[in-house]
């Protein structure tokens, strides 16, 4: 992409830089700076899926290096490996009765190690890589593709990889729990590991149109 203004929306914008999957912008009129994510230009025109509100063009460069080396991280089949074992234990493992479980602190328990990024993908690869089954709910399927395509994971990568084994009427309820969870999370809380210092480089999310 060529250094010059692009208009969105009928606001112009100039890009600042890109970093992988991610691109900074800033809005010419009133200097606010966006990391934008599967951005394209065409004409005069620039296109995006996702955008993050930054405070400034340091922070926005930081927080689009932080967001494309988790996706570089995620294309690597053995993490996804890894955080499918914890999911499947800490599940188990945070368990009422046979019935009901405590998704909270099983999530609290993963993030000590795993982002909850880390987490909603392996739950969405393994229910969008499961077959056809009725034990997945549709809201969970559509949040799975969502989630994937959103985020430009790659699903070809993680074919014949070891996904989650919980049962699926288990794993259902956790998705949809952990669906309604990231809704209310920023990228920046996404990315947290709770071991690891506080990413707190956003304000704003809202997507591309």
């Amino acid at each position: 992409m060529e250094d010059k203004a692009y208009s969105h929306n009928g606001k112009l914008y100039e890009i600042l830089g890109q970093y992988g999957v991610c691109t900074v912008i800033e809005d010419i009129a009133t200097q606010n700076v966006f990391c934008v994510t599967r951005a394209y230009t065409k004409n005069t025109q620039i296109h995006w899926q996702l955008s993050y509100q930054c405070v400034n063009k340091t922070q926005g460069i930081q927080f689009a290096k932080e967001v494309n080396m988790t996706h570089e991280q995620i294309k690597n089949r053995a993490l996804i490996e890894r955080v499918t074992h914890v999911i499947d234990d800490e599940i188990n493992a945070h368990k009422w009765d046979d019935y009901n479980y405590d998704f909270d602190a099983a999530l609290d328990s993963m993030t000590k190690e795993y982002s909850t990024f880390d987490i909603c993908t392996a739950v969405a690869l393994s229910i969008n890589l499961s077959e056809w089954d009725g034990r997945y709910s549709n809201t969970s399927k559509d949040w799975a593709r969502n989630f994937l395509y959103d985020n430009d994971i790659d699903t070809e990568i993680f074919k014949n990889a070891r996904l989650c084994n919980t049962h699926r009427t288990k794993l259902n309820g956790f998705a949809e729990w952990l669906s309604d969870k990231a809704k209310s999370m920023n990228i920046g809380e996404m990315l947290q590991v709770n071991n690891n210092d506080e990413l707190d480089l956003t304000q704003e999310q809202s997507r591309g149109r």
